[in-house]
This record gives structure tokens, sequence and C-alpha cells, in this order.
């Protein structure tokens, strides 16, 4: 009698034994898809903190289009290109299990980390060009077109390694190229512009006043005081400075000069609260080196109150002036509204919002004719502060941007909300009173929102070429939707345009041997995955696969886990990148993971600060100075200070202020530096900057 085959049994769904015939898996093919199946989980789980880091940037890069003011084009060529490939990104993770091949292959991790280290350089290279802090950094316009087409370059190449599909066609490459000539071009006439109307350079101002509003925003003291003024320097007005009270503001003389007396109320009860007052205060000190803001001299206290020392304007307000001088020439409008321009191009740069741009708070001194000023900063604060819902809106409705109007929905204030009150305020002044005159609130905001505006007809004066430009600049400003509003900057261009035309020895003309702009300063300056087949070998040693986070390379650093920060570092740096190479160059240096290579350690530091590490610039910049090439050693220690390294403000501010190594000595330029260090808590220039006050107190 034969033997039956051995069969596995199992219950079917009706209950019926159902024979299986299948061999069952080996223990060894069991352990290998268990294997398999682990290493697939491995590497997608390592890769997840990839995905979490390049999603932010690529967020972080879209969101950066409505705070652009300069070089806009450019930047949106470098937008689109980075939008164009998210959508790939994500199906790439959504499809996760789809791709382990992928995942488990070391170089598609490699091109993946790369793809990352580009993201970060597009998005500090459009905040730099994007607003005129940045622009410190570029010698001259032409070098931002070299660098956004080396980036283009280098997306498109670690897309194309990572088989996200890009096409642009030849008409498409030409035609970014003439954006970018025009957008060249353009920058430099706004940058010899900014340099004409600001004596020649583009100032360090910004980035101090950004430094000391992030400081008050935190709480944190500020070593900037405001100035104090003695009660016995202030003296009535005599006949000639006859009295002009003004509300809670009166006349009166400080060393000759009329100035204008305000109450201001600096809380003692809470030292953070008082502190923060005192900060806004300092900050309204040192903005007042636009000759467009209204001066403010410093505080002083009298009859046990604080008392703010202003500049006084002998003219009021501009609602009061238009309101008494109904004869106002055009001529006159046209430079008020430059001035009011141009002061809202510097606070931009300053990161300041004003919040209630209107005719009432700018006030008009006499100087050769009417000089505009901005002032009443009370709804002031920083760009990327959240917004503080306004107290009375029935005071600033009617000069207020639609997307503040909206009661479901909160929208962040944006300089598209500023662009749109100065195209009111120019309605008002043209027009001399204020807009919506007989509607009540709830009426101009129905209005408004349904994208409806004051009339803009000017009469028998629209054939005027002033008119005309403010109609345009009225109109586009008046946009419904923030995005397509101009930029601030521009309109101050085309105001000057029209300015000059009128005025042609308005400004000096400068010299421009190579028609490029220095600064002051200078450094030496499609979607979808693809359809081709995957080629991609899996490879089983994971440990050699995944790439940790150059985050873990410095937090293992901080922990004093030296080999392993060390082997984060050499990864990095393989990968080209700077941060990675300055601090590979570090551990070289000073031998912490037990290598020492000092040649090798120069030639990273080299390497990361021509890609505009600012750690980097500052090391290679002391060892250019140990081998006395001072040239050198002042040329990367500006290069870093102007990547905002503390010690490297330090030490720039202390050469100025000595005149050390060939360089002219400045003593004002050189206490800015310092200031600058001091605002990041750089102790030598806060003991510095101590000695130098306490020299000039005495005196």
């Amino acid at each position: 009698m034969s033997r039956k085959k051995k069969t596995s049994e199992v219950d079917g769904v009706d209950g019926r034994n159902i024979k299986n015939d299948a061999k069952p898996f080996s223990m060894e093919c069991q352990k290998s898809i268990a294997k398999h199946a682990y290493n697939a989980f491995s590497a997608i789980s390592a890769f997840i903190p990839w995905f979490d880091a390049v999603t932010r940037v690529i967020d972080e890069i879209l969101s950066i289009q409505e705070d652009t003011e300069y070089n806009s084009e450019t930047c949106l060529i470098l937008i689109e290109r980075v939008d164009n490939v998210s959508p790939a990104v994500r199906s790439l993770r959504r499809q996760k299990e789809t791709n382990e091949k992928k995942f488990q292959n070391r170089a598609f991790n490699r091109t993946f980390v790369r793809f990352h280290k580009v993201l970060i350089d597009i998005r500090e290279f459009i905040k730099d060009v994007s607003q005129l802090n940045g622009l410190r950094k570029f010698t001259y316009a032409g070098e931002i077109k070299k660098k956004c087409n080396r980036l283009l370059q280098s997306f498109e190449s670690v897309c194309q390694d990572l088989q996200f599909n890009i096409i642009i066609t030849i008409e498409a490459r030409e035609r970014e190229q003439r954006i970018l000539d025009e957008d060249v071009i353009k920058t430099q006439k706004k940058l010899e512009k900014m340099i004409q109307m600001q004596g020649g350079k583009i100032d360090l101002i910004y980035e101090q006043v950004y430094q000391m509003i992030k400081k008050a925003n935190k709480g944190e003291y500020i070593i900037s005081d405001v100035p104090f003024i003695k009660v016995c320097d202030i003296a009535e007005p005599g006949r000639r400075n006859s009295p002009g009270n003004r509300g809670k503001v009166c006349k009166k003389v400080y060393k000759t000069i009329p100035v204008a007396f305000k109450r201001v109320k600096i809380p003692n009860d809470m030292e953070s609260t008082r502190r923060f007052s005192k900060a806004q205060l300092a900050i309204l000190n040192q903005i007042q080196a636009s000759p467009r803001i209204i001066k403010f001299y410093g505080l002083t206290r009298a009859d046990g109150e604080d008392i703010m020392v202003m500049e006084w304007a002998e003219h009021g307000n501009l609602k009061e002036l238009y309101e008494n001088d109904r004869s106002m020439g055009w001529q006159t409008k046209l430079k008020i509204v430059h001035d009011i321009c141009d002061g809202l191009v510097f606070l931009q740069a300053c990161t300041i919002y004003h919040h209630d741009i209107r005719c009432e708070n700018i006030l008009v001194v006499e100087d050769g004719g009417y000089k505009a000023k901005i002032a009443n900063f009370h709804l002031s604060r920083k760009t990327d502060q959240d917004t503080n819902p306004i107290n009375n809106l029935n005071d600033v409705v009617r000069w207020l941007a639609p997307e503040k109007l909206n009661p479901d929905k909160e929208v962040k204030y944006s300089f598209a909300c500023e662009v749109f009150s100065f195209g009111m305020l120019i309605w008002e002044l043209s027009f001399q009173k204020v807009p919506y005159e007989n509607m009540s609130f709830n009426d101009i905001c129905i209005h408004v929102r349904k994208n409806k505006r004051e009339e803009l007809n000017f009469g028998l004066n629209s054939m005027s070429f002033i008119t005309k430009t403010f109609s345009k600049i009225i109109k586009a400003a008046w946009n419904g939707v923030p995005t397509l509003r101009p930029k601030i900057s521009d309109i101050l261009l085309d105001l000057q345009d029209v300015l000059e035309k009128n005025s042609p020895k308005l400004y000096p003309t400068q010299a421009s041997g190579d028609n490029q702009s220095q600064l002051e300063l200078p450094q030496s300056f499609g979607s979808g995955n693809s359809d081709k087949t995957d080629d991609y070998e899996d490879d089983p040693n994971l440990e050699n696969i995944s790439i940790p986070l150059l985050e873990e390379g410095k937090r293992a650093h901080k922990l004093k886990d030296f080999s392993t920060a060390f082997n984060v570092f050499k990864i990095h740096a393989e990968l080209d990148d700077p941060v990675a190479k300055y601090w590979k160059g570090v551990y070289l240096l000073e031998g912490h993971a037990g290598e020492k290579n000092i040649p090798e350690a120069i030639k990273l530091f080299k390497e990361a600060a021509d890609k505009n590490n600012s750690d980097a610039q500052l090391r290679y910049a002391f060892i250019k100075l140990q081998a006395k090439c001072f040239e050198e050693f002042v040329e990367y220690l500006i290069k870093s200070a102007d990547n905002n390294n503390a010690t490297a403000m330090f030490n720039l501010g202390d050469i100025y202020y000595h005149g050390k190594y060939n360089i002219k000595q400045d003593k004002k330029k050189g206490k800015k530096y310092l200031e600058l260090a001091a605002l990041k808590d750089q102790p030598k220039a806060l003991k510095m900057l101590g000695e130098i006050n306490a020299v000039h107190d005495a005196d």
C-alpha cells in the first residue's frame, strides 16, 4: 500500500477543509524575508527626518514670495522651480513602500541630502537678495544673476539625479535670462538711488535696528540706552519762537532748537514692561538716522513725568496742513509723497511696520519748504511679530487694506497692507479730505471688501504728469490681491523719476566708472515622478546608508561625544556642506577626535568661507592675520561681519575705532560695529562699549 503524500489542511470560509499542497518556507528563507522586511522598514524610518527637513525648507521658500521687496522676478524664478518639484517630493513620501529600493540605496540617500542642502542655499539666497539689508553682501547687481544661475544649475542637476521630472524648454530658459537681466538693471537702478539718497552707502543701521527689535521682543536688555536730557537745558520759547501748543504736545527750546514736549508713560510696576518701553525709545533713537522720520532727541523728566523731546513740526500734521493750505500745489504734494515713501522704504529695510499710515500721522517741518516726516509709532512693531488687534478701528478703517477688514478671517499684517494704506494717503492728500468722508464704519468695510474704492477723478488736473503718476500708483496700491500690489521701493523709483524731471538737480550725479553699485564694505563678492525604470540596487548594510542630520553632529559635539560628531561632520563635508566643512576643519585643527591635520583644516576653512559660512570666514581671517596677510584678514573679517558674526563685528569695530591694520581710523563706524556686536551679547564688545561710554560721560 502506497504512502499518501502529506498535505496541510485549513478551514475554509464555509467550514470545509481545504488542502494546501504548498511547501512551507525553509527557516533560512523565512529569516531572509524577515531581514528584508526589517531592512526596508529601517531604511524608510531613517529617511522620515529627511522628508520632514526638505518639506520644511520648501514651505519656507514658498512663503517668502509675499515679502520680496527687491529682485522679485529673480526670486520668483527660483520659487517656481521649487514649487514645481514639491509634488514629486510628496509623491515619493506617500509611496514610500513602493520606493523602498531607493531608500536602501546609498547614492539615492546622499543625493537626497544634497537636494536638502541646495534648497537651503536657495532659501538663504532669496532672503538676502529680496531685502535691502541682505544686498550689502553683494558687490554689484550682476553678481545676483550669476549666483541665481548657479543655484538653478545645482537644483536641476540634483533633481535629475533624483529622477524628479523637470522639463524646461529652450524658449523658457531664454525668457528666464531676459527676466534676470531686467531684474539686474532694475535692482542696480534702485541701489543707485538708495545710495544717492543715503549719502553713498547702504548703512548698517538696518541690521542694528533689526537686532534691537529682536531683543526688545524677547524682553532682553538693550545696551543702546535712551539719551537723557537735563531739564535745565530746556527753555520756554521766546517771542521769536512763539508758543505753539497742540493738544498734549507743547513747544519748548533745547539748545536754541525748537522742540516738542510729549508726555509718555513708562510703567514702573513691571520690570519687563518698563524694559520694553525703554527699548522702544532706544529703537526710535536709532531710526532717526533717516531724515524722513521725526527726530527724537531724548527723554527728560518734569513735574514727576517722563517726557519725550521730539523735533518740532512747525506746520503740524499733514492733515492740518492740507486743511489750512487749500492752494497746495501738485509739485508740493509730489515732494511730500516722495518723502513719505522714502521713509517707508527705510522702515521696510529695518523690518518695521508702522500700521497706521495716514496724513494725521505725518508731521511737516519747515526746512526751506514743507518737509514730511513719519511719526506716531504707537502701533509700530517688528514685521514678524504677531498682529495685535487695533484698539480703535474707527480711526484707521478708512486706510485699512481689505484683507484686514474681514471679521471671519484673521490675516497677518504684511507690507502689502502698508502699501494699500500709502495709496489711501496719496488719495487723501491729492483731494485734501479723509477717504469715505460721509460713510459709516460698517459701510466702509462692506464697500472695500466688495473691491470698491474712493472715486479717482482728478478733473482738470488729470492730464498733469504728476496726477497721472499718482493715479497709477493709487490704482496699483488698491489692488484687492496683496501680492499684486507694487513694492514700496518700486513706487519710490517712480516718484523719484517724476521728481527729477520736475527738479533735475535734486540729487548730485555720482560717477560710476564700471557702472556697478559699490556698497559700503563690499564682499569680494516640472513635477511628478519620472517614468524611468528604477535601477537602484539595495544595499544590505544599512548602517553605511543611513545619513544622520547635521544637527545630530552638533548635538553630539555639545555632549562631547567627539567621535560621533566627527563622523557626522565628515559625511556632510563630503556632501559639500559648508557648515560641516567648517566643523570638520575645527576637529582637524584641534584634534578633538584624535586626528589632527592643520593644512587640511585651513583648506576646509577656505572652502567653507568662500561658500559664505560666517564662522569659517572668521577662522580663515585669523589664519591670514597670523600669516601677516592683513588685506585678506580684513577682507574675510568684513565678510563674516556682513554675515552677522558677532565676534567678527567686535573685531571690525575695534579695528575701525583704533585704525589698525592699515585701515583708516573711523570711530563712528567702529562704534556702530561694536553696538551691533553688543546687541548680540558679544562680551568684549559690551566691555569696550562700556569703557567708551564711560570716557564720553566723563567728558
